[in-house]
């Protein structure tokens, strides 16, 4: 059975709008700057500790960071030597991150839609994150699931979310 899409269309079409300006600093996504640099200290160090590697050692793992944006985690990842796959449902956001991962010499794999369409049914990956991204979809637990089937036995699922209820 076929889940139905997780994607909302509202949320699409205001990441499309923001998309020139994710890698302004100063600009709308200034706060996810600011999480970024706090939050990359701790995935690497979630990363060392799973795999036994030293700390910001990526070489040979493959990481899925779904709900990407436009690579702001992406890239540092990749530079560190990870193989990196970003899936973003907004393609404009997907647009920005291969212009600004080209212009810095960075080789992500981007890809656009939502888990179940953007990763092959096999494909699996060593670390899957799910940085602020499950507040944008509809159904939290299909979307959740959906990524999860692309976690490689004995991988890391990082995730985290600003929950927008009172």
């Amino acid at each position: 059975m076929i889940s139905p899409s997780t994607i909302r269309s509202d949320e699409v079409e205001r990441f499309n709008r923001l998309a020139a300006t994710w890698w302004d600093r100063t600009g709308p996504m200034r706060p996810l700057h600011v999480i970024n640099e706090l939050r990359l200290g701790h995935v690497l160090e979630q990363i060392s500790q799973t795999f036994g590697r030293p700390l910001g050692a990526l070489q040979g793992l493959r990481i899925a960071d779904i709900g990407c944006g436009a690579g702001l985690m992406c890239e540092p990842l990749a530079a560190r030597g990870a193989q990196v796959a970003g899936v973003d449902a907004a393609a404009n956001n997907i647009a920005a991150a291969r212009l600004h991962a080209h212009a810095g010499g960075l080789r992500i794999d981007y890809r656009v839609g939502e888990p179940r369409a953007a990763l092959r049914p096999d494909e699996r990956f060593d670390v899957l994150l799910l940085l602020e991204v499950v507040e944008h979809v509809d159904d939290v637990q299909a979307f959740v699931r959906d990524a999860v089937a692309h976690l490689a036995p004995g991988g890391l699922l990082l995730a985290s979310t600003i929950n927008r209820t009172l």
